[in-house]
């Protein structure tokens, strides 16, 4: 299904907001339905992403809670699974900043904190994993999308949907710091 969306779907949909070159556009309805979320994207998010990541989120939670002692902590196979999480929260904050709908709003209120949570204890994990396996490559990057991911969940928190450009700063930010020697992944 998402090999569908993504190669099919999302390109065409994303083609048929292109506007009409070469047009002369004088009135301010046809600049509006531009610029108009269309209802097929508003329902994606809304109907099956936003309640997808809650049963993945919720999945997430139970996982951790049931699993919290032992081996649990240096285990490699929990980084993807937080890295994910946080990463599709992420893109779902930043697709749905224009859409008005109840579970959008739940959504804003409640999964940027959930996010903060889950990365601070993803962060834990894998800064705990240093003593025991080192510091790779691997690690280095998965340190630094964690402290990524808990700066946009602090931006998500705290600040209204409309600031959520600082993501993107926060993101330069962090590829800067991977790239710039002495602090790079080398």
């Amino acid at each position: 299904a998402a090999a569908i969306i993504f190669v099919f779907l999302a390109p065409w949909l994303f083609l048929s907001r292109f506007p009409i070159y070469g047009k002369a556009t004088d009135s301010l309805e046809e600049v509006e339905i531009i610029n108009q979320i269309p209802k097929f994207f508003e329902r994606l998010i809304c109907f099956i992403l936003l309640p997808l990541t809650a049963v993945y989120m919720v999945i997430l939670i139970l996982y951790i809670l049931l699993n919290l002692s032992g081996e649990f902590w240096t285990n490699i196979l929990l980084e993807p699974l937080l890295i994910s999480f946080s990463s599709v929260v992420i893109v779902l904050y930043l697709l749905s900043a224009k859409i008005e709908h109840v579970i959008v709003r739940l959504f804003r209120m409640i999964f940027p904190k959930v996010l903060l949570v889950i990365v601070s204890f993803q962060l834990f994990a894998s800064i705990r994993m240093i003593d025991s396996k080192g510091l790779n490559h691997n690690r280095y990057f998965v340190i630094l999308y964690a402290l990524f991911a808990l700066a946009s969940g602090v931006i998500m928190s705290f600040s209204t949907y409309k600031r959520s450009n600082l993501i993107g700063g926060c993101l330069v930010v962090v590829l800067l710091i991977a790239m710039i020697p002495p602090i790079d992944a080398f």
